[in-house]
């Protein structure tokens, strides 16, 4: 059955409803539907983009609702976040963007740095430093298109500051023209 929690956060309430993610109870998502903003989709690292996400991300779009994307389990064996993410956006399309790179790799996993603010990129080695600084080009890049005033000044060379960026990327998630993937382990309460 569908769960529905509850959370204050910023002076705003929230309220969760956690449905269940095998295909047998498909009715359950679909109802809960009906009744929010928003969706989470999460996505296994190790099994990867299954039948059921499928299905769950066929009726956030007929409902045009703005997503997120949770890449979780990164802690375990035999992952890769960014085959998981080009995976992502093969099936997904390419408006599906990283925001966090992960620090560490299976078992030394420990958490994320964020591509936005560059925060947590002194802890990541050469190779992992030069991926994350490419998709950190790529989201600015998005952002940047669902602006016309940030896409001028990014086209022209203008650097776009965090507060821009920012206020582009709500933009773009609100309107579902980006698509944030965050990452973690929720076993092991490791994200950002």
């Amino acid at each position: 059955n569908s769960k529905f929690l509850n959370l204050t956060w910023n002076n705003k309430r929230i309220n969760l409803v956690d449905t269940p993610g095998y295909a047998d109870f498909i009715g359950d998502m679909i109802g809960a539907l009906q009744a929010v903003d928003s969706g989470i989709v999460i996505v296994d690292a190790v099994g990867g983009l299954e039948v059921g996400t499928e299905r769950v991300w066929d009726f956030l779009e007929q409902n045009n609702l703005p997503r997120i994307i949770f890449i979780s389990k990164l802690d375990k064996e035999n992952t890769n976040f960014l085959t998981t993410v080009t995976s992502i956006q093969d099936i997904f399309g390419k408006r599906c963007m990283p925001l966090q790179y992960p620090i560490g790799k299976q078992a030394s996993f420990k958490g994320s740095c964020d591509l936005l603010a560059q925060e947590g990129f002194e802890q990541l080695d050469e190779n992992d430093k030069k991926s994350a600084l490419k998709l950190r080009e790529q989201l600015i890049e998005k952002i940047a298109e669902v602006d016309d005033k940030l896409l001028e000044k990014y086209l022209e060379g203008g650097e776009l500051s965090l507060d821009e960026l920012k206020k582009g990327l709500n933009r773009g998630v609100v309107s579902a023209e980006i698509i944030p993937i965050f990452l973690g382990s929720a076993v092991n309460n490791l994200s950002m």
